[in-house]
């Protein structure tokens, strides 16, 4: 499987990967019992394959979060969606920004892929913002704190230019831009407080005289 997926991911051209895609479907995931290996195939790609983007070469293969992107609609279980989304998720709760930011790639690309992937986006979101909430209550500061260094990591190593598509897209639920938009506002508001303590530090004392 592994070999069958490094070369959907390293051989095939956009645009002619529908076959590619039906004969790995046939071979792996046919059966429905099989379709939890959905989730570690998630996870393999995220941590383990590598797109050639990340070396800054122009491509014309298929792409981790397309590849992704079919293989979440091709879930036929709600749980193992769930747990799927989890798989694709699960770098960013903890992120640190020293972390290898190409885990967390792929679902960034994925969002933003709209207006191609408007259901796929807006299924994520709402994923992403229950999860932070939801995963693990006592340590929620942390999760957040993961997730917006995640964001600010993929930001300023140029992955993406911004979120605005997501937060002024029409085609994104409100409550969702709402809901994104005050958690951009936390990160807004504690690297200003960064900011400022780095100030504080840096400012010499005059000596009491």
């Amino acid at each position: 499987m592994e070999r069958n997926l490094r070369f959907l991911l390293t051989k095939v051209k956009l645009g002619h990967q529908r076959r590619y895609q039906v004969w790995f479907t046939k071979k792996f995931l046919s059966l429905l019992e099989r379709e939890n290996v959905l989730i570690d195939i998630v996870r393999f790609i995220c941590c383990t394959c590598r797109s050639s983007s990340e070396y800054g070469h122009v491509v014309d293969v298929m792409l981790r979060w397309a590849v992704i992107g079919w293989l979440l609609m091709s879930c036929r279980k709600s749980c193992v969606q769930a747990n799927f989304k989890l798989g694709l998720f699960y770098d960013w709760l903890f992120f640190d920004e020293d972390d290898d930011m190409m885990c967390v790639e792929p679902a960034i690309l994925l969002m933003v892929s709209i207006p191609k992937y408007s259901d796929i986006t807006n299924t994520l979101l709402e994923f992403l913002l229950i999860l932070i909430d939801n995963y693990d209550v006592e340590r929620k500061d942390v999760i957040i704190k993961g997730v917006l260094s995640a964001i600010h990591a993929l930001i300023s190593k140029g992955v993406i230019k911004s979120l605005d598509v997501l937060t002024h897209s029409d085609m994104i639920s409100p409550l969702l831009r709402e809901m994104l938009g005050k958690l951009l506002s936390f990160m807004e508001t504690t690297r200003s407080k960064e900011m400022q303590a780095t100030v504080l530090i840096q400012t010499p004392v005059s000596p009491v005289i």
